[in-house]
C-alpha cells in the first residue's frame, strides 16, 4: 500500500528516468548514473496470480506520472468524466508536441522523456481537428484555447472503457501577440530575445521552457521572471474575452463565474 509520502516522493521523481537510461552519456558513466537514480523512490509491489498466490516483486523504480501521461488525463477518462479542461505546458509548439500526439496515436517513443507507445485514447481523426483548431484560434494572435467533443477509446493499460460525449477544452501555452501587446514596453523589449536589442537571455525560449537544464547548471529551476511571465500568459488565455467566451459557450454559462 502506498502512503501519501510515497506518492508525493514519486511525483517529484522527474529526473529518475533520464538517470536510469543514461541518454547520451558515455557507456562507462551509465553505472554511476543508475546508482544516482537510487536516490529516487523504489517500492516492492504485490501481484496476485491466477492460482491466488501473492507474489512480492523486487524493488521497482517509481517515477513521475509524466513518464507516460504528462497531462493527467487517464485517471479522468477511467472515471468516465465528461467535461475536461486540459492545460498543456510544453517545450515545443503544438504542431510538434509528441506528448499531445500520443493521445491520438501510439508512438514508438520510449526515451528519457517517457513512454508514449500506449497512450492512444482518442480517435486519430480528432488530432487533425485539434491542430487545425489551435491554428485557427491563434492565427490572429489570440489565445490557444480550442474546445471539441470526442469519443474515448478503450485503453486496457489505464483501465479506460470506451464512451462517447467527452467535451474537452485544450488550453496551450503558446505565444500570443494580443497578450504581448498589453505588456509594459520594458517587458516586450525583454521578450525580443536579442541581447543587442534589449532582449533577456532567460526569455529566449519563452514560453517553451525545457523541463531539464533550462537554466544551467541547475537541473530543474526557473527564475521568478520566467515563472511569473508564463503564469501571466496562462491566466490571460482563459480570462481574456476570447478564451473565456469559448469555454463558457462550450460548457454552458455555469462553468465560469460572471464578471
Amino acid at each position: 500500500m502506498f502512503t501519501l509520502a510515497d506518492v508525493i516522493a514519486s511525483s517529484g521523481a522527474a529526473p529518475q528516468l533520464q538517470l536510469l537510461l543514461g541518454g547520451d552519456v558515455p557507456a562507462k558513466a551509465r553505472a554511476a548514473l543508475a546508482q544516482a537514480a537510487g536516490a529516487f523512490p523504489s517500492f516492492r509491489t504485490l501481484a496476485v496470480r491466477e492460482d491466488s498466490a501473492v507474489v512480492q516483486s523486487a524493488e521497482l523504480p517509481h517515477g513521475d506520472g509524466g513518464f507516460t501521461d504528462n497531462l493527467g488525463l487517464m485517471p479522468l477518462l477511467a472515471r468516465r468524466v465528461k467535461h475536461i479542461i486540459a492545460f498543456v505546458n510544453s517545450n515545443q509548439p503544438f504542431t510538434s508536441n509528441d506528448q499531445l500526439q500520443s493521445y491520438f496515436f501510439p508512438l514508438a517513443v520510449r526515451t528519457g522523456s517517457g513512454d508514449k507507445s500506449m497512450n492512444a485514447v482518442f480517435p486519430k481523426e480528432k488530432y487533425r481537428e485539434l491542430l487545425d483548431g489551435l491554428d485557427r484560434v491563434t492565427k490572429d494572435g489570440g489565445p490557444a484555447v480550442f474546445c471539441a467533443t470526442t469519443s474515448v477509446l478503450e485503453n486496457e493499460l489505464y483501465n479506460i472503457a470506451p464512451y462517447d460525449g467527452l467535451k474537452v477544452c485544450w488550453v496551450y501555452n503558446a505565444p500570443a501577440s494580443s497578450w504581448e501587446a498589453q505588456l509594459p514596453d520594458a517587458i516586450r523589449t525583454w521578450l525580443n530575445g536579442d541581447p543587442k536589442k534589449g532582449g533577456l537571455k532567460s526569455l529566449r525560449h519563452f514560453p517553451y521552457y525545457a523541463t531539464f537544464a533550462e537554466n544551467r547548471p541547475y537541473l530543474i529551476k526557473l527564475d521568478a521572471l520566467q515563472v511569473n511571465l508564463l503564469a501571466n500568459l496562462s491566466a490571460w488565455a482563459i480570462t481574456t474575452d476570447a478564451g473565456r467566451s469559448r469555454i463558457r459557450e462550450f460548457f454552458g454559462d455555469d462553468v465560469l463565474p460572471g464578471r
